[in-house]
């Protein structure tokens, strides 16, 4: 093994794992392009209520990166961190815009909601709310989460508009100064991106949400050079084509950095504010954690986290599980699939719940006799 390959291991035990150096390559790049359509939309979100485009844009690659970071290096999970499409959806349309709270008063609600977080997540608040939920609800959390955005989704498509529940269709009647080749032409591209994204996703492509924003996006471009769309920008309908007039550039995170305000929320409703973005915040991250860790196969049969498998079949010496730190988990928080556990008896916890898969040829092939016992070394 090269010098680097060597260090990738020791920090993130690729061959304990079942990986690669070239796998985690190719992993991290199909998962870039599997979420990187959060970089358009967490800013086109909460540009809606008064922040900043690029100043956000700029913080949503910060948290992005700081995040994965993190949880790649503390953690060793194989999980990207980005920031969630619950929690800024009810930022930008509830306690902004429905509520009529400058995005200053809901940064500082959320700023002390983030920090109750950290507390929940260090005194292990959070685990135990985790592997207290039953397996079904915490399904229901995901689907409803999913539910919520996709309503968002279509209210900003303008698919669904007006009256007291927004759920009316759209028309040209229910856009004020609208047209077919501004509103309409936009409704009826969004409905297309839709079904190309389903049938990429259905077709398992890799990144197959940001391909379906870019095939959707360049139909815009098509639209545009031929006539079919006509940028409005008086009601909110502009050019699709990218402008660099300004040059190439980092925004700056200078409009939005630190500007809190304590003082617009009355204390009341700010403790109630609080207390709603940490419900969301709480079961977004587990519905999506959830989402991602029965993918991976990272469950144990009761939903909780972590399970961790190990083969011990080309195991010389018991010793050797010395080397990868058994210790940590065999004595930890989560559950571990031990497979030929019998050639490390020895270093069997107590509490080891052993399952023996026997065949027996005189009651047929695929007869199985499983046996199940308690206790620690047999």
């Amino acid at each position: 093994m090269e010098g680097s390959d060597i260090m990738l291991e020791k920090v993130f035990k690729l061959r304990e794992n079942h990986t690669t150096v070239k796998t985690e390559i190719l992993a991290g790049i199909t998962t870039f392009m599997t979420m990187a359509y959060i970089l358009a939309v967490n800013p086109n979100v909460l540009s809606a209520a008064g922040m900043d485009r690029g100043a956000v844009f700029t913080a949503t690659v910060l948290a992005s990166f700081l995040g994965t970071a993190c949880m790649a290096l503390f953690a060793n999970y194989p999980f990207a961190l980005a920031p969630g499409m619950g929690l800024n959806a009810y930022f930008a349309y509830t306690v902004v815009i429905g509520m009529g709270y400058p995005w200053q008063a809901a940064l500082a609600a959320v700023f002390v909601e983030g920090l109750i977080f950290i507390v929940l997540s260090v005194f292990n608040v959070r685990e135990a709310i985790f592997n207290s939920i039953p397996m079904n609800l915490k399904k229901a959390v995901s689907v409803g989460i999913g539910f919520f955005i996709a309503f968002i989704g279509l209210q900003n498509a303008k698919i669904v508009v007006g009256g007291a529940t927004l759920v009316q269709l759209f028309s040209l009647d229910a856009v004020e100064g609208a047209t077919m080749n501004d509103a309409g032409i936009c409704v009826l591209l969004a409905i297309i991106g839709v079904f190309i994204t389903a049938i990429l996703v259905l077709k398992e492509v890799k990144g197959n949400i940001l391909w379906g924003i870019l095939i959707t996006w360049l139909l815009g471009i098509i639209c545009q050079f031929t006539g079919l769309y006509v940028p409005n920008a008086e009601i909110g309908y502009y050019s699709l084509l990218p402008d660099f007039s300004a040059g190439l550039s980092i925004p700056s995170l200078a409009p939005i950095f630190m500007k809190l305000d304590f003082t617009a929320i009355p204390i009341a409703e700010f403790v109630v504010i609080i207390f709603a973005f940490l419900f969301v915040d709480i079961f977004d991250t587990l519905g999506t954690l959830i989402g991602v860790a029965s993918k991976a196969d990272m469950l144990d049969e009761e939903g909780r986290l972590p399970l961790y498998h190990f083969d011990v079949y080309r195991i010389g010496d018991p010793e050797e599980m010395d080397e990868i730190g058994y210790e940590d988990y065999f004595y930890g928080d989560g559950v571990c699939l031990v497979e030929w556990a019998g050639l490390i008896k020895e270093l069997m916890p107590v509490n080891t719940k052993w399952i023996t898969i026997e065949k027996d040829p005189e009651k047929g092939f695929a007869y199985r006799r499983i046996t199940v016992e308690e206790g620690g070394a047999v």
